[in-house]
Formats: structure tokens, C-alpha cells, sequence
């Protein structure tokens, strides 16, 4: 249940999508605003709270042409800024693009998330040489900001310790994310502002 002073919500899991839950009404987060969570898991409850930070305005992702009709993303944000933390979500969709229409649609799209972080970090800057996702003309690119609270940031800090940036030159000794939640809980609960921008690669 996640409830602010403007009510209280229930969240039920999707049978469709598990590990997906999804509010008994609809509602609308408010900037500023502190929400708790409170998750009933058999006899165990576990507690939370997040403010929820303010969207604001980006600019939109580079690409630019690799090789024939396709297309690679070459910036999508500044990882350092101490005032404003961030992650972005870019969703990448090709599959009504001519040629793909009879493929897999899940074959055809892909999801890329970047940070924005008041840190900068050595395992960061080194960080192992990620896969790189090149998509085809027509493709459809909707990207996401989610505005984070320092403490949000911290946390993806640590998570991105642990995974995308281990393994490169710099190495930090592995230590537990940490989390917001009471005792006993693993994760984080963030309430996030969130602005998107959509275009089609031409």
C-alpha cells in the first residue's frame, strides 16, 4: 500500500506480468509530496518513505549513422551533475520499421538506461565496454528522465558498483546496496518525476 496525505492505495500484482503491481485507482504522484509504502508479505511488514522530486526538462539523445541504414546512440546525458541526479530510460522499438514487420516484435526493441549522478567515479569512467545497440531508420526512440532524490542516487550509485561498472580497472571492494526499506527488506522505494520526449530516427 503506498499512501500520501491525499489517500491511501492498494497495489495488487499483474497476473500477466508478474512482479509487476498496479493501483486499485488511478492517481497521480505530486511533486514535493512524501508518499509511504508499507508491503504486508505473510506475517512480515516492511515500511518505507519517498518524496517525490520534481521532473524536469532534457535535452534529447545524439545518434548518429554507424554503417548502411543503421543508427547508434552517441550522448544521451552529462553522468556528472551534483544539483540534478537522474536516470534515463531509452526505449528503442523497430519492429513496424519495413523489413521487420513479420520478425519477433520483442526481437526488434531493446531498453538502455543511463545515470546521471552527483558522483563521478574511476570505476565509471573505466567501466567495461558495454554491448552496443545499433537500430535501423524508422526506429521509433522514446527516452525517459526520472528525477531522483539524493538518497535515490546513492543508491543507484552502489547498484551500478556491484554490476555495469564492475569488472573494469578500478574495482571497489564489494559491499550491500543499500536500501530504504525497514529490516529485513532488500531494494529501494523512489517516487520519481518523470519527463519523456519521442522521436523517429529519419
Amino acid at each position: 500500500m503506498v499512501s500520501s496525505n491525499l489517500g491511501n492505495y492498494t497495489f495488487h500484482e499483474d497476473a500477466a506480468l508478474p512482479g509487476r503491481y498496479v493501483s486499485d485507482k488511478a492517481f497521480a504522484g505530486l511533486r514535493n509530496r512524501t508518499y509511504s509504502l508499507v508491503i504486508n508479505y505473510g506475517t512480515k511488514v516492511y515500511t518505507s518513505k519517498a518524496v517525490l522530486e520534481p521532473p524536469a526538462e532534457f535535452v534529447f539523445l545524439k545518434y548518429r549513422k554507424t554503417d548502411g541504414n543503421n543508427y547508434a546512440i552517441t550522448a544521451v546525458s552529462n553522468p556528472y551533475n551534483p544539483q540534478k541526479p537522474a536516470m534515463y530510460e531509452i526505449l528503442l522499438d523497430w519492429s513496424a520499421v519495413p523489413g521487420f514487420e513479420q520478425q519477433n516484435p520483442d526481437s526488434c526493441k531493446a531498453v538502455l538506461y543511463y545515470y546521471t549522478l552527483p558522483t563521478i567515479e574511476v570505476s565509471q569512467v573505466l567501466a567495461p565496454t558495454l554491448e552496443k545497440v545499433t537500430f535501423p531508420k524508422g526506429t521509433l526512440i522514446t527516452e525517459r528522465r526520472y528525477s531522483l532524490t539524493d538518497e535515490h542516487a546513492a543508491y543507484f550509485r552502489a547498484l551500478l558498483l556491484e554490476t555495469t561498472w564492475s569488472g573494469g580497472f578500478f574495482n571497489t571492494a564489494s559491499a550491500n546496496v543499500p536500501t530504504n526499506l525497514s529490516t529485513g527488506a532488500l531494494g529501494f522505494f523512489g517516487a520519481c518525476g518523470v519527463t519523456e520526449k519521442t522521436e523517429m530516427v529519419k
